[in-house]
């Protein structure tokens, strides 16, 4: 199965996705902050990244990951987690797709899991 890592300063947030990669077959590493992200991102071999928009409290706080994936990475399928509207993110930010965590997403978590990683569905 696939190596994801989780990035996400909201704990309910990242239990929740977490439990349904696994549950889902995948191996899950996560990190609640951007350094903690940054440092698994360049420690382990990841085959996908989904990460909180707002780390570090601050709008885009991700990009600094997002710009290390897009210059080190930039083969490994990048998915953005925020409880806000991600129209505008979508537009602004290096990431693949978009999930509003504010919305009922398990789902579309699970779509989104099969469309970029076909070769490890279940």
């Amino acid at each position: 199965m696939a190596n994801i890592l989780v990035v996400n300063d909201n704990q309910r947030v990242l239990r929740r996705m977490s439990s349904v990669l696994r549950g889902l077959g995948h191996t899950v590493n996560t990190a609640v902050d951007l350094a903690g992200g940054r440092r698994a991102a360049e420690s382990i071999s990841i085959d996908m990244l989904f990460s909180d928009k707002n780390l570090g409290g601050y709008w885009r706080g991700v990009i600094p990951l997002l710009t290390y994936m897009q210059e080190e990475r930039p083969w490994v399928p990048v998915v953005i987690t925020s409880a806000e509207d991600g129209r505008q993110a979508r537009k602004e930010l290096y990431c693949h797709d978009f999930i509003e965590t504010s919305r009922p997403y398990i789902d579309y978590l699970r779509r989104v899991v099969g469309r970029f990683l076909p070769d490890y569905e279940n």
